[in-house]
């Protein structure tokens, strides 16, 4: 259950753009990888788009080893699964920069669904239930999205951090002083205006009208990942990333901290594996 896809021509779509544009459900395919760097590109649907009571996905089927395959439960065959009642959700956002197979609580894909079981966990919803916070797992992409119209998650977190107001966490690069990084690490965006080569192969990014000229550094072991031939190409782009504010007074910035934990509007397919700048291995 991941909440990225391709379109027809290979840009990555997030389904919080398929919820909030009311763009199709179908005609998306797999933004997967097999480990060897091939591209999955299975036709996937979003699901549950307009639902209360789970967060929207994709899901299909995958090629074998893809990185966004769902894993099979260890349920024994003939478990139907125990029902739990769930009422609407309060939906907290946490970033997601894993790409790798996921699961349920307890487990997927239930092996024989005729015979009652007792391992494999299933929701029945209930509207006059209460409402419950939910934590759900997207992609930075998704809260880039979300946040270039208009739209904070009132409670947000970073991969392994607290919860914590969206407000304090996610931070234009205007706002991004000094002084907002004092709690630790922060959810930064912004426009990028231009960019330096640094001397170990990096890339930084400046930002339009960043606090204190705060830029955004893509280390020369992370550029690969990227597919865009010259760094010219990131001119124009919105950009996210997380992490604590480094460099000098004179010179601050934040370090992308791996290949997923930086999302681009419009997007930039992140590779499995790196490649050089002219797409070869």
């Amino acid at each position: 259950m991941h909440d990225e896809a391709l379109n027809a021509a290979g840009e990555v779509i997030n389904i919080t753009q398929v919820r909030r544009g009311g763009l199709p459900t179908k005609g998306w395919r797999c933004a997967g990888e097999s480990p060897h760097g091939d591209q999955c590109l299975r036709p996937v649907t979003a699901c549950a788009v307009d639902s209360k009571f789970k967060a929207p996905y994709f899901a299909g089927s995958h090629i074998d080893g893809c990185s966004r395959r769902s894993k099979r439960s260890d349920d024994k065959p003939g478990d139907r699964g125990y029902v739990t009642t769930a009422g609407p959700r309060v939906s907290q956002w946490r970033v997601s920069v894993d790409d790798s197979p996921s699961i349920g609580l307890s487990g997927r894909r239930r092996p024989d669904d005729a015979v009652p079981g007792s391992r494999t966990q299933r929701s029945s919803f209930d509207r006059a239930a209460p409402p419950s916070e939910v934590e759900e797992p997207h992609a930075l992409s998704a809260f880039l999205d979300a946040a270039l119209h208009g739209h904070t998650p009132e409670r947000a977190a970073l991969p392994a951090g607290p919860l914590r107001k969206g407000v304090d966490l996610i931070v234009a690069a205007a706002d991004a002083s000094a002084a907002r990084f004092d709690d630790g690490e922060l959810i930064v965006w912004g426009r990028v205006v231009a960019f330096r080569e640094t001397p170990y192969g990096g890339t930084m990014l400046v930002l339009d009208g960043a606090a204190d000229g705060l830029g955004v550094l893509i280390k020369g072991d992370l550029r690969g990942y990227y597919p865009l031939a010259d760094d010219a190409e990131f001119i124009g782009r919105y950009v996210m990333t997380y992490g604590r504010r480094l460099g000098s007074d004179a010179r601050p910035y934040v370090a992308v901290p791996k290949p997923r934990a930086a999302a681009f509007s419009p997007t930039v397919h992140v590779r499995a594996l790196p490649r050089h700048r002219d797409g070869s291995k």
